[in-house]
């Protein structure tokens, strides 16, 4: 939302600041979401690059940006709030859990419950950069997590789409991380099935459910690199990449 100019000016403050920010909490998105600050090294990659690279090694002086959840349902999300839980000594943020309550009826009254905790959600141990980049790193390779992320996110309202098409589960794992322009997102986007699908070995099982023959306008950007469709196309010989809505057997067309 911010303009690029003034994301450089804020990543620079906190950067200065680093030792003694210990969180980075925000609102205004109605969903529960998180941003992975990047490491030099992973700011020198492409953006399409970042999240199929294997970035266990990697860690940041900058602590992760995390949304809160809403009270107002303005986007279909349940009304929710959070706690969160910190370590007393060191003040690092170390988990939160989100209750929520369903209004899908005005007659309704509020009956707040727990809907999640991300340490068991997520598996992590704490909210660390590390603890975040591992669960990206397993999002990056499970569909189904990547869904389950979405659905907590909109503090698991029952309005809300399913996120199971290659357009919505690429939209919430390049958000995951924090970049510095509109364009680096954007390429991220574009390349992100192809890179995920190719380069850490993602069953056929997932790629299925990723249905790449419906992200053919984002595989013809130039950002996709040729190398890259055609590691596609021969991991998917049925399916025609080229820019158009349908896709038709090998035997039929190439």
């Amino acid at each position: 939302m911010w303009k690029p100019s003034y994301i450089d000016s804020y990543k620079k403050i906190v950067t200065q600041y680093s030792d003694v920010i210990k969180a980075q909490i925000f609102a205004h998105t109605h969903s529960v979401e998180f941003r992975l600050p990047l490491t030099a090294d992973m700011e020198s990659n492409d953006p399409d690059e970042v999240i199929a690279a294997d970035n266990s090694d990697q860690n940041s002086q900058l602590v992760p940006l995390f949304m809160s959840a809403a009270i107002s349902p303005l986007f279909y999300n349940n009304p929710a709030f959070m706690v969160w839980d910190f370590d007393p000594s060191t003040y690092d943020l170390m988990d939160f859990t989100v209750y929520g309550t369903n209004i899908s009826d005005d007659s309704q009254t509020l009956d707040w419950k727990l809907l999640f905790k991300v340490s068991t959600a997520y598996n992590v141990s704490s909210l660390s950069w590390s603890e975040m980049n591992s669960f990206i790193g397993s999002a990056a390779t499970d569909s189904a997590l990547v869904e389950q992320y979405y659905y907590n996110s909109q503090t698991q309202s029952y309005q809300q789409t399913s996120c199971e098409d290659s357009v919505c589960l690429t939209w919430y794992l390049c958000s995951m991380m924090w970049w510095s322009t509109p364009e680096d997102y954007t390429a991220c986007l574009a390349a992100g099935s192809c890179r995920i699908v190719v380069s850490r070995g993602v069953s056929i099982t997932y790629a299925s459910r990723l249905g790449l023959n419906q992200y053919s306008s984002f595989l013809a950007m130039s950002s996709i690199t040729t190398t890259c469709r055609l590691q596609i196309k021969q991991l998917y010989p049925c399916y025609n990449f080229n820019p158009i809505s349908t896709f038709f057997p090998a035997s039929t067309k190439v």
